[in-house]
């Protein structure tokens, strides 16, 4: 990943991808998501930035880690929160919320941590499309058995437009994702929501992905 890229994006508050809210697809097909063992097991955000789906989802797990490559956007991430920081090796944690401050790519390598559940809002579309199938392998690394992803995808015409966010097809996440369970939750148009995209018609997927 290019730690340059996303440390000026940060420092420059250059940060549309991020949300001010909950993500109103996770809280619409939230029930997809979780099952009667959501409140014993563990969720992974890659790449999480400072979203608010932390908190919201640790109300359904016992344990939320997130994976973010700034440290300013972790901490940033505590302070609006106003949640008391402990840090640890590479991690900030507070209650049942931890965010490690790493590459994706290279996380969970030696501690082989196995995590049930991952939500990915704009992980996969922010990773360029060569470094996709490398995205998956780190996300496989991790999952456990019967693991659930719920995934979150955009599409649009991709020479109109410089990523990211890069355009994920439904040829593109079943490509990726060929060895497993795939369930197309919705698709909906999201033209207006995103200054970047003005003018441009651009498609909004919930995806439920399952390793069986």
């Amino acid at each position: 990943m290019n730690k340059v890229f996303w440390n000026n994006k940060w420092e420059n508050n250059e940060i549309g991808f991020h949300q001010n809210n909950v993500t109103p697809l996770l809280k619409k097909y939230l029930h997809y998501f979780l099952d009667k063992n959501s409140i014993k097991k563990s969720c992974l955000l890659p790449l999480c930035g400072k979203t608010f789906d932390l908190i919201y989802l640790s109300e359904f797990f016992k344990e939320v880690t997130g994976v973010e490559l700034i440290k300013k956007a972790i901490e940033d991430f505590y302070i609006e929160n106003n949640l008391e920081m402990r840090t640890r090796n590479s991690s900030i944690s507070s209650k049942n919320i931890e965010i490690f401050n790493e590459d994706f790519f290279s996380f969970n390598k030696s501690e082989n941590k196995k995590y049930s559940y991952i939500f990915d809002r704009a992980s996969l579309i922010a990773i360029s499309p060569v470094s996709r199938e490398k995205y998956v392998q780190s996300i496989k690394r991790s999952m456990s058995t019967n693991c659930k992803i719920f995934l979150i995808t955009i599409e649009y015409k991709q020479d109109q437009i410089e990523g990211p966010p890069f355009s994920l097809s439904d040829d593109d996440v079943k490509s990726l994702f060929k060895d497993f369970k795939l369930e197309k939750l919705c698709r909906e148009s999201v033209i207006g929501q995103n200054q970047k995209f003005k003018g441009l018609n651009i498609f909004q997927s919930a995806w439920l992905i399952k390793n069986v």
